[in-house]
């Protein structure tokens, strides 16, 4: 059933394209358009007509009062739902709380604990780098540090050539979330799409080795979790789950490390005692 209710005040931009462009080069994109039309407001970005809601009364409804009214799935741009996949992410009700349960065990602390050396080698390594540097630009090396761990702990990977070759493959796959979906050669989602497959394959071969051989990293972890019926996640749905993870767990990770270095440098009171 279609509603009469009005919508919320905005602009729906372009045809086709929307405001999408705004979005993606305007950083400071959200607060302009609060500030014109309030804590929400409607636009368009990648062709999906979308409402914005911000602020704390916004989070509590979406999160916690009204969580069944609101889909995961229809939330995301079609590009998301092709190059990452049947994942957590694109799951509502009995299906996402199912999958949610299976992937617990491979972040509840005994794990975590287990993660902690692999985490201390890859930062010391890459903090003796640094130091060697002298001078730097922290954005690029914290991207390459939280990729190396999610890559080990999600992907099996051996740290080295292979992450490096992984994370060429993964900022393919990155720059295509947000292109233009146009299947020709050569394009942006072109090679976004070629990415997800190496990057499948990958873990596709790295589940196996953990069949044949159980580990205590969180790719083993989720291959060995069972539910309260002994039902397991199936390879297919192991692969973008992980996937899912690595691009969640790199981004915002790396989103908070800066954070935490700018706010360090900005206090150095602070700095002398951390």
């Amino acid at each position: 059933m279609v509603s009469s209710a009005p919508l919320p005040p905005g602009s729906s931009g372009l045809p086709f394209i929307g405001e999408t462009l705004s979005f993606v080069l305007d950083p400071d994109f959200a607060d302009k358009r609060i500030a014109k039309f309030g804590n929400i407001f409607r636009t368009n970005i990648l062709g999906q007509p979308t409402v914005v809601m911000a602020g704390a009364e916004a989070n509590k409804l979406i999160l916690s009062t009204h969580f069944d009214s609101f889909s995961w799935r229809e939330g995301w741009p079609e590009n998301f739902k092709e190059l990452l996949g049947e994942s957590l992410f694109l799951q509502d009700g009995a299906e996402h709380r199912r999958n949610r349960k299976l992937l617990m065990p491979a972040f509840h602390g005994a794990a975590l604990q287990n993660y902690f050396a692999t985490m201390v080698e890859l930062g010391d390594r890459h903090l003796d780098r640094c130091a060697q540097l002298g001078e730097f630009t922290w954005l690029p090396l914290m991207k390459e540090l939280t990729f190396e761990i999610a890559s080990v702990l999600l992907l099996g990977s051996e740290v080295g050539k292979d992450t490096e070759m992984l994370s060429k493959v993964f900022a393919d796959l990155s720059d295509g979330l947000f292109a233009f979906p146009i299947r020709l050669p050569f394009t942006t989602y072109s090679k976004a799409l070629k990415a997800r497959d190496r990057l499948l394959a990958h873990i596709e071969t790295a589940i196996a080795t953990r069949r044949a051989n159980p580990q205590n990293d969180a790719l083993g972890l989720l291959v060995q979790s069972r539910d309260e019926d002994g039902n397991a996640l199936s390879d297919a749905e192991i692969k973008v789950q992980a996937l899912l993870m690595l691009f969640a767990g790199h981004e915002t990770t790396t989103s908070m490390l800066i954070s935490t270095i700018m706010c360090l440098a900005q206090y150095p009171d602070v700095l002398a005692i951390a």
